[in-house]
């Protein structure tokens, strides 16, 4: 079944005693509540050098008091989870979890006729053009990139973990000074001055729970994630140079920077009518049309909880090829 949870965390002011966090989920004492609100969001993680818009949630059914006092939530953190609960077939509870982590940028109610409904306009990182940082890039001639932007994020992002996996190689014969004041510029600042050294360059990102991760391709830090021939939702495509994309059931266990391997097709599974070689097209249903390692560059997730259809729970990945062994 369908599974979500969302939970806002009121952030106070200075001086002043926080709010109730405030919480919707679809599973209540473990079972699928037939109750459930209806949500709709579009997600966004994608690493900043690449332009995207802010993810959005809308809540259907709330209160009217929550409707009314619908500004109250502006600035308040927000995590949602999401993917699959117990229930169906193919249904996989473990690939469930944080789909989306930050802080709610915009917030207003709406009432049309017997449909009242809240949203969110979310941002993943704390520092926006309204609200912009005194982000500082030192890089000192003779030291790597990965021990400048340790530095940088420490102090910009001192409550954020940090995975940084990309060559040494990057390594400046001058020093290089640059201050940003979103993360945005940031990545754009780091992918610009890393691919000048070696391309593809240093791709950075603001992932879930409160992480930024660094990657360039060349490391690779735990296993690839095995994807099955029954998670995907058709086949996947070429949608630019040197980049694939994918559906999947809704699911949360990988991010940006994952390493995923394509699935090799059922042909061995029970319960698959086995074909001859006259019957070519229809063995290659049971395929995929690519193979291989892949590293996950965006992760977009789609929801409508209500909609029968397949792709309104589902989430959508851009790759690209990798040789990483």
């Amino acid at each position: 079944m369908r599974y979500y949870d969302i939970l806002v965390t009121p952030t106070p002011a200075a001086g002043s005693t926080p709010g109730a966090p405030q919480r919707w989920t679809s599973l209540v004492n473990g079972k699928n509540d037939p109750g459930a609100l209806n949500v709709q969001f579009d997600f966004f993680e994608a690493v900043g050098s690449l332009p995207m818009g802010n993810s959005t949630v809308t809540i259907e059914g709330v209160p009217l008091d929550k409707l009314l006092q619908a500004q109250q939530f502006a600035g308040s953190q927000i995590a949602i989870r999401g993917g699959m609960s117990a229930g169906l077939p193919l249904a996989n509870p473990a690939q469930q979890g944080l789909i989306l982590q930050g802080q709610i940028f915009q917030s207003f109610g709406n009432w049309v006729g017997t449909e009242m409904t809240l949203d969110f306009v979310i941002v993943p990182s704390v520092y926006t053009i309204k609200n912009p940082a005194n982000i500082v890039v030192n890089w000192k001639k003779g030291t790597s990139l990965a021990s400048a932007l340790a530095q940088t994020l420490s102090v910009a992002y001192p409550g954020y973990a940090q995975v940084i996996n990309i060559s040494p190689q990057y390594v400046l014969t001058h020093d290089v000074l640059h201050v940003v004041s979103t993360f945005a510029q940031l990545a754009s600042f780091v992918k610009s001055i890393s691919a000048s050294i070696r391309k593809p360059g240093v791709e950075i990102a603001v992932l879930r729970a409160n992480t930024i991760a660094a990657f360039d391709g060349t490391i690779q830090t735990g296993g690839a994630v095995q994807l099955e021939f029954t998670d995907l939702i058709g086949q996947p495509t070429w949608i630019d140079a040197n980049v694939m994309q994918f559906w999947t059931v809704m699911r949360a266990d990988i991010q940006v920077g994952s390493y995923v391997l394509m699935p090799k097709g059922l042909q061995s599974l029970p319960g698959i009518v086995s074909t001859t070689v006259n019957a070519l097209p229809s063995s290659l249903k049971y395929k995929t049309s690519f193979q291989g390692k892949f590293l996950v560059q965006s992760v977009r997730q789609v929801g409508n909880f209500r909609d029968t259809n397949g792709t309104s729970w589902a989430t959508l990945f851009n790759v690209v090829p990798q040789t990483v062994t």
